[in-house]
């Protein structure tokens, strides 16, 4: 289990009404992993690291980031094939925070299906990664360590893979940062804008982020 450290407290849960009345995503989120910097035509040399002793160092990660996708890898690649399948990287992508919009996804995939299979290999993957990894402190002030250890939290209890996460998932995750369940719903309906039920993870990351303001 990833140990998040401490939520802040309870009066930081509760940002300014001009802060949480919207969460517009960061400057340049909608064409994270940025458009200009790997054009869609350009197709990259796939690193094949399974024979090395120290694998994440060859996509430039650290041991505990790689872990990370490697299980997150194998829990989307349901049928065991060792590669992933469209809906499944869009699943993925979604847990991962790397896109929003189904166009997103669709041109990631692209850029990372190097061979023209229509499924993604682990080196596929890492390799588009190693070009492609998210600021977390630009996007939502956050370093990295915590960034990935929200990332873990929420991916745990969203039990449909979604995505999102509804109020008793929320609930699950309060609890498991040692928040209480009475907070952690009024914490839901605060960031829950839109009123769908549901907190998708860029909804989560800006409210931290907001949080982290006062």
């Amino acid at each position: 289990m990833y140990n998040s450290g401490s939520y802040p407290p309870q009066s930081q849960y509760y940002p300014t009404q001009s802060s949480s009345a919207s969460y517009p995503p960061p400057q340049g989120y909608q064409q994270y992993p940025p458009q200009q910097q790997y054009p869609q035509q350009q197709r990259l040399n796939v690193i094949d690291a399974s024979h090395h002793s120290a694998p994440w160092a060859a996509y430039d990660l650290q041991q505990t980031e790689y872990d990370q996708i490697m299980g997150i890898f194998i829990t989307f690649d349901e049928d065991d094939s060792g590669e992933l399948s469209r809906p499944q990287m869009k699943r993925l992508c979604k847990c991962l925070n790397y896109a929003r919009s189904d166009a997103d996804i669709e041109r990631i995939f692209s850029q990372m299906d190097v061979d023209g299979s229509g499924a993604l290999s682990m080196a596929e993957f890492c390799t588009w990664l190693k070009y492609n990894k998210a600021d977390p402190e630009t996007l939502y002030g956050l370093p990295q360590y915590e960034y990935n250890t929200i990332l873990m939290h929420f991916f745990e209890q969203d039990s449909n893979q979604d995505g999102s996460l509804d109020v008793q998932e929320f609930i699950r995750l309060g609890r498991s940062m040692g928040m209480a369940p009475d907070i952690a719903e009024m914490v839901f309906q605060e960031i829950d804008i839109n009123h769908d039920g549901g907190i998708d993870l860029h909804e989560y990351l800006m409210y931290r982020k907001a949080c982290r303001r006062h």
